[in-house]
This record gives structure tokens, sequence and C-alpha cells, in this order.
């Protein structure tokens, strides 16, 4: 539990306070896109914004985590492949431009049919074989090479 608290900590103050309804939009655009990318395996998320039209707090941690992690899991998909691509920074949420810029990428990640794919793939699919670990000390033909050349 303590890295999630420590991510939900790291949520931008606001440089001037949200609309809600920009939020609202970008969590209906996250539920949307996360069912697109998990083939409708994962349970919606539901947050509360409260009673008011504008927010000056940071974004509440229940959307503010997931996004995070929907932004590092863009990074080790493929290697990265897409993260240049489609990443966003949830830490730079700090506005309404910033919660828009996020939603319009979670609309663009959603429709990548590539990504899509990668995304649903069984996650054993692309880690390279690995074979015994090196005893302690021991030093690999390939790192005796490299040391040799270095002498």
């Amino acid at each position: 539990m303590g890295r999630v608290t420590e991510m939900a900590s790291q949520a931008p103050e606001p440089s001037k306070p949200y609309t809600v309804k920009a939020l609202e939009t970008l969590l209906k655009q996250f539920n949307e896109t996360v069912d697109i990318l998990s083939g409708g395996d994962l349970p919606e998320l539901d947050v509360d914004f409260g009673e008011e039209k504008k927010m000056n707090t940071p974004i509440p941690a229940d959307l503010f985590v997931p996004l995070v992690a929907l932004s590092e899991a863009l990074k080790m998909v493929e290697g990265g492949k897409f993260a240049d691509k489609y990443d966003f920074d949830p830490l730079g949420m700090d506005s309404d431009v910033g919660v828009r810029k996020a939603t319009a990428q979670l609309v663009r990640l959603s429709k990548d049919k590539k990504l899509v794919a990668a995304m649903q793939a069984p996650m054993g699919d692309e880690e390279p074989e690995v074979g015994p670990a090196p005893e302690m000390g021991a030093m690999s033909s390939e790192d005796e090479e490299l040391a040799a050349g270095l002498a």
C-alpha cells in the first residue's frame, strides 16, 4: 500500500482550480480506454468529485494513481514502442489544459489496434528465455572476453 500512497501524494496541486466537468470527462475516457485495452476485464473507476463545479485540490488518488499506472504500462509494452507516441504525464496535469491533453491522449491510444493487441497479449510472450543464474563471482564467456579486451 505504501507505493500507492506515495504515487497519490505526487498528484500536482492545481495551478488554478480544475473544472469538475473536465475531470469527469477524463474519468469517463479513462474508463472507456481501459475497457478497450483490457478487453473488458477490469472494473470501472468511480470517483466522487463533490458537488462543486470547481476543485482546487489535487486530482483524487482514485483517478490519479490509475493514470500513473497506465502511463507506466505504456512505457513497458513492447519495450516502450508506444510510449513516445501516446505518453502523457500525470504529473503535468496541474490545470484543465493538462487534463484535456491527457484525455485526448487516452482517446488516441484507445484507437490504436496494435497497442490494444499488445496490451491484451499474454505477459510472457515478449520475455527472453532466461538460463540458470551464474554463480556469484563467476563471469560469462562474453564478460571474460570483454575483461580480456580491457587488460
